[in-house]
């Protein structure tokens, strides 16, 4: 990896595929939170990943340094743009994310108080669906406070530039759960990365139908088994992928017995089915549990993640298999 010198502060580093309706909204939110400083302390990057909407000239007309890829991976775009960077501290940033006018101020706060990677609370705007709403609730209840994380999404991350090289950057080999893989490196490596109360940062690129967000949490669960093979066995990585499968079982447990007419069984398996997603409801601390209609509502999205997360699992085992038995050429 060819690496800059540091000659910078900050290096914002997005990705950007076809974003054309999102990114001058993010660069006027970074261009705000960076009034105050001299200019040459911060340069946006801009990796095109060959958008045909446009966003290439919107982003050098927005004042970004615009690299160009040709259809790589997510992990790929955001490597080149850390190749590139001249600062010392790498902003990862969607192209579909608002930052807070005092974002800059909060990174320095954090990092001088010890943290090496932090990422912030997101919300979503107000006409985003139920779903979206919930699962945004959850998150900034859960850390309503600065606190010490194992995970930070790859869409909102500041990191120590050196320590980014040092841990080798985002996996290539991941399709996905690349962000979740660097957060465990960065700790294996004893970095210390926190979340970041305060306000939030707005995720614009909500799931604007409840299909969108099954398609997109199969694809997100997918990672599972990737994460095992390269992290090991843990609990950590363990509990969901398991808890996920078993629920799934359940679920078709149940609907067999339903077919079969043997209705204790099938009332049994349906509540053990949704049991763990009641469960995480009400032991996580996300201060839904007091308002019924948005604990429901929680506790039946955690279903549904619990469901297709098995499907997933089982889907990427079958995969991993059927590659081992695979005949080399």
């Amino acid at each position: 990896m060819t690496v800059v010198v540091a000659s910078k502060r900050y290096s914002v580093i997005v990705p950007c595929y076809n974003e054309a309706h999102n990114l001058t909204r993010m660069l006027d939110s970074v261009r705000v939170a960076s009034k105050n400083r001299d200019s040459n302390t911060l340069e946006v990057l801009v990796i095109d990943n060959g958008s045909q909407d446009g966003s290439d000239d919107i982003a050098r007309a927005g004042g970004a340094v615009v690299l160009c890829a040709n259809r790589v991976s997510i992990s790929r775009l955001r490597n080149l743009g850390a190749e590139a960077a001249q600062g010392e501290v790498l902003l990862f940033l969607d192209a579909d994310m608002e930052v807070p006018p005092d974002w800059l101020d909060r990174i320095d706060e954090a990092l001088a108080a010890g943290a090496d990677a932090l990422g912030f609370v997101e919300q979503v705007p107000q006409e985003a669906p139920w779903y979206a709403q919930v699962w945004s609730q959850r998150i900034a209840a859960r850390r309503s406070h600065d606190m010490p994380v194992d995970y930070l999404p790859g869409r909102n991350i500041a990191v120590r530039r050196q320590l980014y090289l040092q841990v080798g950057g985002f996996s290539e080999a991941l399709a996905t759960g690349e962000d979740k893989d660097l957060s465990l490196r960065l700790i294996a490596a004893g970095a210390s990365i926190n979340s970041v109360a305060g306000r939030p940062m707005m995720h614009w690129g909500y799931e604007r139908s409840f299909s969108e967000l099954l398609r997109k949490e199969f694809w997100r669960q997918s990672s599972h088994i990737d994460l095992l093979a390269r992290h090991g066995a843990s609990v950590r990585l363990m509990r969901f992928p398991v808890a996920s499968v078993a629920v799934l079982a359940f679920l078709c447990i149940g609907l067999v017995a339903v077919a079969v007419q043997q209705w204790q069984v099938a009332l049994l398996s349906f509540f053990l089915s949704f049991l763990p997603a009641v469960g995480v409801t009400f032991s996580r601390g996300d201060g839904l549990r007091f308002r019924p209609v948005a604990a429901a509502q929680l506790a039946f999205l955690y279903w549904v993640r619990f469901q297709v997360a098995g499907l997933s699992v089982l889907r990427a085992l079958w995969l991993r298999a059927t590659t081992r038995r695979s005949p080399r050429p």
